[in-house]
């Protein structure tokens, strides 16, 4: 068996001086983004780092490339998939405030009705989102998660769904 990385004079570190280049090639020509190339090439390291414990001998580039493809096809679809969420919430509101223009003061004055009707962080979490803000924005000023972020809106808007076909 072999010795920890501790023991092995850097083993470790000298499969990541020579694969780097190698990896952030891939990265690069899969999200054509330097910034995320990196990022994704520093996560392959760590979750090989953690799946070998720091034993060099099972470290090979053939298990470091797949580690890096399974990263960014895991990034693509989360990406991917909050970019649905976002039509999706873009798309009702849209259909929430799709008025006759001769209702439009009473639509007005019985949106802001139902408005107030809403918690105060799904409110808010409305307000931010269709003032113009990205979601990652709200989250960050609200200091929530962007995925509590989208749960708030989806939350906000079903709610208003259901009152307003109750109107």
């Amino acid at each position: 068996m072999s010795a920890p990385l501790t023991t092995q004079g850097g083993v470790f570190i000298d499969f990541v001086s020579t694969s780097f280049g190698t990896l952030h090639g891939i990265a690069y020509d899969m999200c054509q983004d330097t910034t995320l190339a990196k990022d994704l090439v520093q996560e392959t390291y760590i979750r090989l780092f953690g799946v070998h414990n720091g034993v060099a001998d099972k470290l090979n580039i053939g298990y470091a490339k797949r580690t890096l493809t399974n990263l960014a096809c895991d990034h693509f679809r989360k990406e991917a998939a909050q970019r649905r969420m976002v039509e999706k919430v873009e798309r009702s509101m849209v259909e929430l405030l799709a008025t006759d223009p001769g209702d439009q003061v009473n639509s007005n004055a019985y949106l802001v009705w139902l408005l107030k009707d809403l918690p105060p962080r799904q409110q808010e979490v409305l307000f931010l989102r269709y003032s113009g803000f990205s979601m990652v924005e709200v989250g960050k000023l609200l200091g929530i998660a962007v995925g509590t972020g989208y749960r708030y809106l989806e939350m906000a808007l079903n709610h208003l769904r259901e009152r307003i076909s109750h109107k």
